[in-house]
Formats: C-alpha cells, structure tokens, sequence
C-alpha cells in the first residue's frame, strides 16, 4: 500500500470510529473529499484539519496549530501560566500541544469530542464563552479561529485587562439579518480597530498583528502589546 493510500484508510477509518463528534454534512464532506482536503485546509469543515493534526498527518511548518502554539511561545513564557483557550474544537489538538509546558490550559468549546477527556494539566468545558465570564485565574487568553467568539473574547479580555492572542477567521459576516458587515474583511478590519481603540483609551497597550505564511491560514493574529 503506497503512503497515500495508507493516509486515506486512517483517515477513514478515524472518521468510522467517531462519526459521533461530527455533524452530518461535515462527515459526508470529508469523506467525499478526502483526496483533496489538505491542498488547502481553508476550503473544509474545521474539523477535518482537527483530524489531520492529531493523526499527525501534517508537516510543523504547514501546521497551523504547530505554528500558533511556537508563536505564543515567542510572546511568553507559559511554563507556570494559567491559560484559557477559548473555541478548541472537537479535538482540541492546540491545547493539548501547549498543555505540555503551561501550567494549565482550560478549554471551552460546546463540541469538544465525548471522547475527549479532561486531564490535571488540561480542562475540557463543553459550554460556550461568553464576554460576562470572569477571567480570574488566567494569565493568558487564547483563541484560534473562534470566528464570531472573537468577540467575545476581545470584549472579556479587554474589558478585564488580560493579555490574549487570537486568530481571526471568516467569522463575519455572520449571516444575520441584522449584519451590516459587508465581507469577512471588513469584519476583521472591526474587530481590529474596535479591540486596538479601547485598549489605547483604557491605557493598556496597543494592538499588535502577525501572519503565519505557508500553512493554509490567510488570516491575521491579533495581541495585546503593553509596550
């Protein structure tokens, strides 16, 4: 059996085994485009490059996950820090990686996999965040891809003065009949201006931004700077 083969039946037989954690037509679209899904992961259900990473099916430097995570590390040192990670996913491959060298990574997303369990160095929540929720006891707020709940995350982490790192996504417009977003850029251009004016007029720092290149992720990373 030749290595991509070999990659196909993992996969397969992985989504097989816990077609439980994921939502029909995610299940039916992996599985039809199973081929194809890593020429550019931007084009499928998260879930599938969940999938990819923890079967180990990527390369560091085209993996998103490797690279959010190496780049938290430029920013900090998260040896002894308590860290929120907000939007895990159903594996949440992200935190389990960080949760190796922080003090402890809690991790709150509605879909985490039943499968998944929560460990002394990980804690899995299965709600959603919202802006009210306390953030005491955190060091740190991180969030990759939350799409809208990069909201609520800016807002909390603003508002409460904790430092955060966050990876926009497509998130907006969000399809409501009340959005006056016109495209997911001028969303992110909100979101940017909105979390930058508020921690220049509290007097906590500035908003700072960064692009990973080469790893199927066209969007930016925004962070609070106290500098």
């Amino acid at each position: 059996m030749d290595k991509n083969a070999a990659k196909i039946m993992l996969i397969s037989d992985f989504l097989a085994q816990h077609k439980d954690d994921i939502e029909p037509f995610e299940y039916e679209y992996i599985k039809k485009n199973i081929m194809h899904i890593e020429k550019n992961f931007m084009y499928y259900p998260f879930v599938a490059r969940e999938i990819y990473d923890k079967l180990g099916l990527m390369k560091d430097e085209e993996n998103v996950y490797h690279r959010f995570a190496e780049f938290v590390r430029e920013l900090y040192d998260i040896t002894d820090m308590s860290i929120l990670e907000v939007g895990g996913g159903v594996y949440p491959t992200f935190a389990e990686r960080i949760s190796t060298q922080a003090g402890k990574v809690t991790v709150y997303d509605p879909r985490l996999s039943k499968h998944q369990k929560s460990t002394d160095k990980l804690k899995l929540v299965r709600r959603n965040f919202n802006k009210n929720m306390s953030l005491n006891g955190y060091d740190l707020v991180l969030a990759l891809m939350p799409c809208k709940g990069a909201e609520a995350v800016l807002d909390a982490c603003v508002e409460q003065d904790k430092d955060f790192i966050v990876g926009l996504c497509e998130g907006g417009p969000h399809g409501d009949y009340f959005d006056f977003y016109e495209d997911e850029e001028e969303w992110i251009s909100s979101m940017v201006s909105y979390a930058d004016t508020r921690l220049r007029r509290n007097g906590t720092g500035k908003l700072l931004s960064k692009r990973l290149e080469g790893c199927s992720y066209p969007y930016p990373i925004v962070y609070n700077s106290r500098n």
